[in-house]
């Protein structure tokens, strides 16, 4: 038996395209126009996984662990990210004084930078979104997807995209 929920009738008629297919191609405008961005200002090499990434260590995700957890993915993976950013002079890799078991990451100059390009793009972009929609619309549609998210997985989205609170 499938646990597939049905359809609401004549939904699909009434709207046209797929809302899987809107909102995979609004998020790829975005990542298109911050890539562009990018590329403009000589980061060629970024792709958006590289991006998040850069962006999380700007707002103080720090460490392998960290990264591995807000990103939902192993650290092995992570590892296999920081050597190529590393490699790039985009991250630097720092051995702790307190706990030689524990490797700081934090952004180079150049890391910064593309880092701060990719965020000045994406809030451009995403300020189009909301200009096209209207604020109402904009702050509505926000709010009926992180219900529809919340409700098919059972729990609140799991951005986390935030800054870390710093201690002292």
């Amino acid at each position: 038996m499938s646990d597939a929920r049905p359809a609401a009738a004549g939904h699909e008629q009434r709207t046209g395209e797929p809302w899987s297919l809107l909102l995979r191609e609004a998020g790829r405008a975005i990542n298109v126009a911050v890539r562009e961005e990018l590329v403009a200002a000589g980061f060629v090499e970024l792709r958006p996984g590289d991006v998040l990434f850069l962006a999380l260590l700007a707002i103080g995700a720090d460490t392998i662990g960290e990264l591995a957890s807000r990103l939902d993915v192993s650290k092995q993976a992570i590892g296999k990210t920081v050597d190529s950013m590393v490699a790039r002079g985009l991250v630097a890799r720092t051995a702790d004084d307190a706990d030689r078991r524990r490797v700081t990451l934090t952004l180079t100059p150049a890391g910064a930078r593309a880092a701060g390009v990719a965020r000045s793009a994406r809030l451009a972009a995403e300020s189009r979104l909301v200009a096209a929609l209207g604020e109402t619309h904009a702050r509505a549609l926000r709010d009926g997807l992180r219900a529809f998210v919340e409700s098919e997985r059972g729990e609140a989205p799991r951005f986390r995209y935030s800054r870390r609170p710093r201690p002292g």
